[in-house]
């Protein structure tokens, strides 16, 4: 039977702070780090404008416990397949340290797993169901241990996400993802659709164009990567609402 470690945010006394606490179950972890291991803290960054990341100051009590045991710690995320500002190495590094996630405030380096443009990887053999090879971040292959700090969170597609999805999608490339995504081609309902354009500019492929005030698919482009369908369902909500707080004789005001 597997061990969960849990831990309050209740502070009982100044000695039992949630750091604290964080370094109590973070000890119990570290044990076989060997002194002068890589030690890759797979994390995510969070996206540009959210809050939706574990705290900088949580995740600096594990960092701190790998350099106590002589380990080597960096931050790694792989790149997004959708467009954003984690979709290449720059823009992902420039949103880490916009959250607060940087050399100076954590003490280890951040290292994109991918590279660049997500062309950084190796690929693996694991002969499963669905996969007989994977693409996974080069720099968590190269590196002896891995840690992975997990918050939670929804996905589009998979419903709720945890430490499998921040490891079996979160470590692969950006070519490993779009081969996880590529039997997923979004519905379209002609109906339904509003012509607010948003699917065709997020599309990462240019596969969406808006044609007669009307979305038109090209699949022959389509990745898979699910994000004309979050986009999409977004601005439909937006769309409702305004409607019914129309309705309800509200004014409405977009800022």
């Amino acid at each position: 039977m597997s061990e969960v470690l849990f831990a309050s945010l209740r502070a009982q006394n100044e000695g039992r702070s949630f750091l604290k606490k964080i370094k109590i179950i973070g000890s119990r972890l570290n044990k076989e780090i060997k002194s002068g291991d890589l030690v890759a803290i797979k994390i995510h960054f969070g996206e540009l404008g959210n809050h939706g990341f574990i705290r900088p100051v949580f995740v600096r009590q594990i960092i701190d416990l790998v350099k106590d045991v002589g380990g080597k710690p960096f931050l790694t995320d792989s790149n997004t397949l959708y467009k954003g500002a984690r979709s290449n190495a720059v823009d992902h590094l420039n949103t880490a340290i916009y959250n607060g996630f940087s050399y100076a405030s954590m003490g280890c380096p951040i290292i994109i797993a991918d590279g660049i443009k997500g062309q950084y990887n190796h690929e693996l053999k694991v002969d499963l169901n669905h996969f007989k090879k994977v693409k996974i971040g080069g720099a968590i292959i190269d590196s002896d241990y891995l840690i992975v700090l997990t918050h939670f969170k929804g996905h589009v597609s998979a419903g709720f996400g945890g430490s499998i999805k921040n490891i079996g999608m979160g470590c692969a490339s950006r070519g490993g993802k779009q081969t996880q995504h590529a039997d997923f081609k979004p519905p379209f309902n002609f109906e339904k659709c509003i012509g607010c354009g948003k699917c065709s500019e997020n599309c990462p492929e240019n596969a969406i164009q808006i044609v007669d005030k009307k979305a038109k698919f090209d699949y022959s482009k389509c990745i898979g990567c699910g994000e004309c369908v979050t986009v999409s369902g977004l601005r439909q909500l937006e769309y409702a609402e305004k409607i019914a707080l129309g309705e309800r004789n509200y004014k409405i005001i977009e800022i």
